[in-house]
């Protein structure tokens, strides 16, 4: 049966409360509806029996706008829950997603209020149990517009999340959906991932390494000879080798017959190679070597000494390259005119098999930084799909960093030169003197990579020991080969001091370790 029009008087009708929780009426909407009404109402507004509008606000404004005394109206006499058949009335109104997020609200809160109470609009009610199968379903039925109930479900989960986490940790995914930076479908899958990180996090920190269980009673051994032979050790007995040797006429270490000074850079290829011929006799087959080695210019001309030299390894002794390392000095030392500043220097990752050797995707978590949202390089979604939107979640962690520097990097170490390690050298022995000595930071990476506790580190120009302690404190064992006695013994020194510092570290941090 035809619903009867009424002519309801403008001065006896109301916006209802709920309507105007939902909707806006903007200005520029009612001047813009005003116009297309001066040659009169095209459709009556909905009204209840308390000439409450439920729907056609927007004309009402239109209609005192232009000063009309009444408008036609049809009562809504049903008896079903009202915020609902306020939405149900505005199904076709064109509606952003602040709107959809607002009608949601009040219909599933109105579901819960009822728990199935049924009407049904053709005969006055309004069946809320027989619209959908799921409580979405019906809400989306109700709302209209093209709104399924699988985005409502989006919705309503990724806005009970975000707004359960803290303020300073809060995605504000809502706000983006609202703002049409990403879809609902994005919002959950960037919900997801971020309980997925958390999970992950939580996980790492329970399986925290506890040096303790792995530093045994002799942790180091220093050699007070050259390399070339390492008669000590057995075969496929070492983890990781971590070196920089002799640069190319670059350092005089007080030694006989110096490597470093031969009178080509041929022969100093030809006698470095040779020497580190031994390396791969005593690492395992899944270990790796990195190699560190700075360039040399002569007469104007950089000898690319450091590639030359990879290049005999790969060639000539069976090694296969697999990444290069930049570290990048934040306070190198400036060149002559001319050149540009050298700031970086390469780090060589070898192996014995590039399809087979251990490598440790290690996570540090950085906990002073909350997940958020950045711009996917190409416009990437978190899904890895291309999208206009191009948002993605920052890791919760830090890959790659260096425990010293706390420094965020892939395949880029950056941080000063060995400046510092020469000062915590000085403190233990105030007459160490060490012309070149090794970041402590450097060997961080590949050790934390390569190798895992308790397993054995070679460096074969051990130098000072900067590689030794740093394997010590990550709780990995030692060997080290240096033909300089002062400093052999310099390297003693300061590894028995960081022995103490990981006793005392230990005692204070594990003493309900097993």
């Amino acid at each position: 049966m035809k619903k009867q029009v009424l002519s309801i008087k403008l001065a006896a009708l109301y916006m209802h409360a709920i309507s105007k929780s939902i909707y806006s009426y903007k200005k520029e909407e009612v001047l813009s509806l005003a116009k297309t009404m001066e040659d009169g109402q095209l459709e009556p507004i909905v009204i209840n029996s308390k000439n409450e509008i439920l729907s056609g606000n927007l004309r009402y404004l239109a209609a005192k706008h232009l000063g009309w005394d009444s408008l036609d109206a049809i009562v809504d006499e049903s008896t079903g829950d009202e915020a609902c058949r306020i939405v149900f009335h505005n199904k076709h109104r064109k509606k952003g997603y602040d709107v959809i997020i607002k009608e949601m609200g009040v219909v599933l809160g109105s579901m819960s209020k009822q728990q199935g109470a049924r009407s049904d609009l053709q005969k006055g009610k309004l069946d809320l149990a027989n619209i959908g199968k799921s409580r979405y379903e019906k809400a989306a039925a109700i709302m209209g517009n093209n709104i399924s109930g699988s985005t409502l479900r989006r919705l309503n989960k990724v806005m009970e999340w975000d707004s359960s986490l803290p303020e300073d940790r809060s995605l504000r995914l809502i706000e983006r959906v609202i703002n049409e930076e990403i879809s609902p479908s994005q919002a959950e899958a960037l919900m997801n991932n971020y309980i997925n990180q958390e999970e992950l996090r939580e996980s790492d920190r329970q399986n925290r390494i506890r040096i303790k269980q792995h530093l045994g009673d002799s942790p180091y051994t220093i050699h007070n000879s050259s390399s070339e032979l390492m008669t000590e050790l057995k075969d496929k007995s070492v983890q990781t080798v971590i070196t920089s040797p002799p640069y190319y006429q670059v350092r005089m270490y007080g030694n006989e017959n110096e490597m470093g000074h031969e009178d080509t850079v041929e022969q100093f290829l030809e006698r470095l190679a040779l020497h580190l011929a031994d390396v791969k006799r005593v690492l395992k087959d899944d270990g790796s070597f990195f190699l560190n080695m700075s360039d040399k210019i002569l007469n104007g001309e950089l000898l690319q000494v450091p590639s030359r030299l990879v290049l005999k390894l790969c060639m000539e002794y069976g090694w296969h390259l697999i990444n290069e390392i930049i570290w990048a000095k934040n306070n190198a030392m400036p060149r002559e005119n001319g050149r540009l500043t050298p700031s970086y220097e390469k780090v060589y990752h070898l192996v014995k098999d590039p399809t087979n050797y251990y490598y440790n995707d290690f996570r540090i978590w950085d906990d002073s930084r909350s997940i958020d949202l950045v711009t996917a390089p190409g416009g990437r979604t978190v899904n890895g799909t291309v999208d206009g939107s191009g948002l993605m979640l920052t890791k919760g962690y830090t890959r790659f960093k260096d425990f010293l520097e706390a420094q965020k990097v892939a395949d880029i170490i950056k941080g000063p030169n060995g400046s510092r390690r020469q000062l915590s050298l000085r403190a233990i022995n105030p007459d160490a003197d060490h012309s070149a000595v090794m970041a402590e930071y450097l060997p961080v990476i590949p050790i934390l990579t390569a190798s895992k506790p308790g397993d054995l580190v070679l460096d074969p120009f051990s130098g000072s020991g900067t590689t030794g302690r740093v394997a010590l404190m990550l709780g990995r064992k030692y060997v080290g080969y240096e033909i300089n006695p002062d400093y052999a013994r310099l390297s003693r020194q300061d590894l028995n001091s960081a022995i103490a510092e990981i006793n005392e570290f230990n005692e204070s941090h594990f003493k309900t370790a097993a």
